[in-house]
C-alpha cells in the first residue's frame, strides 16, 4: 500500500530519530530527511515510476506511536520528498503483508479510529513543536 500527497508549503523537513523505545534525544540529534528537487512535478498517481522517486533518497527510520509509544514498527514504511517551486511532494509506501486486513473506518473530526495511519507533519515555522 502507499499514497502519493501534493501539498502546497514550504517547511523545514526533520526526520524522526532512531532511538530504543522510550529514550529521548535532544531535537538537534535527530538526522535531517532531504527533500530532493524535482526537475518537473511527479504525476500524483499512487506510482513510484517517476525520475524523482527512484532518485530522492528513501527515508526508513519510522517509529510507532501506538500501541506502545517509541517502538520499532512491525512493518517497514518507505517516504520520500520532492520539491519544485510551487509544492511539496511526500511519496509513502507502507508494506503490509496482509493489505486486504486493512480497516477502513471513517470517524469524526480529531478523533483516531483504531486502525493504521500515515501522518506528514511540517515545522513549517521550525520551531520544533
Amino acid at each position: 500500500m502507499f499514497a502519493v500527497f501534493a501539498l502546497t508549503a514550504a517547511a523545514a523537513i526533520v526526520q524522526g530519530p532512531a532511538q530504543a523505545p522510550r529514550a529521548r534525544a535532544p531535537a538537534a540529534a535527530f538526522p535531517p530527511a532531504v527533500a530532493l528537487r524535482a526537475p518537473r512535478p511527479p504525476v500524483v498517481d499512487g506510482r513510484d515510476d517517476d525520475d524523482v522517486w527512484r532518485t530522492a533518497p528513501a527515508i526508513t527510520d519510522f517509529r510507532e506511536w501506538d500501541p506502545v509509544e517509541d517502538t520499532t514498527p512491525r512493518f517497514r514504511t518507505e517516504a520520500r520528498i520532492a520539491y519544485d517551486e510551487r509544492n511539496l511532494y511526500v511519496f509513502v509506501r507502507a508494506f503490509d503483508a496482509h493489505p486486504d486486513s486493512i480497516k477502513r473506518l471513517l470517524a469524526r473530526r480529531d478523533v483516531l479510529p483504531p486502525t493504521d495511519h500515515i501522518g506528514v507533519l511540517i515545522d513549517a515555522y521550525h520551531d520544533r513543536r
